[in-house]
């Protein structure tokens, strides 16, 4: 602030700052005289209608101070009741303002508001009687019709018979019932036969051989090994390793 304002602040006993001045100035010409302001830099309630106000005292000292260095005097000071459950206290009356502000940092519970210029504003046309009506539709998010392909890919290959359920229900919408099998449906569906446990073992030690290779590999051994062979006795289960350079050494 400036010298001035430092000289003010003394002087007065009530004091309320507002710092969204800025975008309050670009909304002149779209919010009305009898729309609220939600402003986060306000620190006290501001009301330019007198008819709004009861429990009304006056103010000898308040003032409110703009970021510009403006000063206004608040001549009284008292309630505003925006709905049933919304009651604005210790609100300054400044019939030289422009615009009704509320100041969150003050507020319990908020009503609801359109952002405009980066605050909410509370249209006059939500309030009858000064009780705060709820004017908000229920909407669904739709999106442009598409095929049924395009929904079966992205809901993970659900079958047509799944889709038409949803489109049957309203969830979803799609501009014709043409369906084409994709490659990878059926191989979703593929299940692994039922093999049965094997229970019998070799008794006797080189009875039984299981024998596998592996290879080749990228990167051969020192010695340019690019597969290996492994054998594994059934019976006490002990097993060889061996090299080789290539798959039938």
């Amino acid at each position: 602030m400036t010298n001035q304002s430092d000289s003010i602040q003394k002087d007065t006993t009530t004091l309320s700052c507002v710092s969204g001045m800025p975008a309050i100035l670009s909304l002149i010409s779209r919010v009305s005289k009898s729309d609220w302001i939600l402003d986060s830099g306000a620190s006290k309630h501001i009301c330019t209608d007198l008819s709004l106000l009861f429990n009304i005292r006056k103010s000898a000292s308040a003032r409110v101070i703009l970021p510009d260095g403006s000063v206004f005097n608040v001549p009284l000071i008292g309630h505003v009741q925006l709905s049933d459950d919304i009651l604005l206290e210790n609100v300054f009356y400044v019939p030289a303002f422009h615009f009704n502000l509320i100041s969150d940092k003050t507020l319990k519970k908020i009503g609801r508001g359109n952002k405009i210029e980066g605050l909410y504003v509370l249209s006059s046309d939500t309030f009858t009687n000064r009780i705060f009506t709820d004017t908000s539709n229920d909407t669904i998010a739709l999106c442009n019709k598409v095929s049924s392909e395009t929904w079966h890919r992205r809901l993970g290959h659900l079958p047509i018979s799944k889709l038409l359920v949803l489109k049957n229900s309203s969830h979803i919408v799609f501009d014709n019932d043409k369906y084409n099998c994709f490659h990878v449906c059926p191989l979703a569906k593929q299940r692994k036969l039922p093999f049965q446990s094997h229970t019998q073992f070799a008794t006797s030690i080189f009875d039984l051989i299981h024998c596998d290779i592996w290879g080749p590999y990228k990167v051969p051994s020192h010695s340019g090994d690019r597969f290996f062979v492994t054998i594994v006795d059934d019976c006490s289960r002990y097993s060889w390793i061996h090299m080789i350079k290539h798959k039938f050494s």
